[in-house]
């Protein structure tokens, strides 16, 4: 497969076609590393790690004060809340 190298802005960019993507599992504004191989370029995914939250952890990051929104008593349930 041949790719060229487009004017983007004042910079130069190569466009992967959507199987590509598709194949490895990648994503408009995913990041990659970039190194020289043998005089190639190879080109690394860099997956995002997921952040994982523990209530836990959170509840103990606070100050004790929990955040109060006027009015929350007389809001209207809107989701599944009271089942």
């Amino acid at each position: 497969m041949q790719l060229q190298i487009r004017k983007w802005g004042n910079s130069a960019a190569v466009r992967l076609p959507q199987a590509i993507l598709a194949q490895f599992h990648l994503n408009e504004n995913d990041y990659f590393d970039v190194e020289m191989q043998n005089n190639r370029l190879v080109l690394h995914p860099i997956k995002p790690q997921k952040i994982r939250y523990d209530i836990r952890t959170l509840m103990a990051e606070m100050d004790g004060n929990l955040p109060m929104v006027e009015g929350w008593e007389e809001m209207p349930a809107i989701g599944k809340e009271l089942e």
